[in-house]
């Protein structure tokens, strides 16, 4: 299980690395130009699309696994109390 936690580690240093990269201004001012889409100059639009996908993978990357048959609390039996 540590081998996880470490991948999930460096997976979201990664993740805070390329988005530190993308949302800084050498990067930024390749989409900065008088086009728009949809009404919406172009940086916005890909200002927005860069947040989203951060979101997005930190969710994917935090994400919880389903319980396997081992983390499973044990069945309790659904008996009424016994009577006095």
């Amino acid at each position: 299980m540590r081998t996880a936690d470490a991948r999930t580690r460096a997976a979201l240093g990664v993740l805070a690395l390329s988005g530190a990269l993308l949302l800084n201004y050498p990067l930024l001012s390749l989409v900065n130009r008088p086009l728009y889409v949809g009404g919406v100059p172009l940086l916005y639009v890909a200002l927005f699309v860069i947040w989203a996908a951060l979101i997005g993978g930190t969710a994917y990357l935090l994400r919880k696994p389903p319980p396997s048959r081992d983390d499973t609390p044990p069945a309790r039996s659904h008996r009424p109390p016994p009577s006095p």
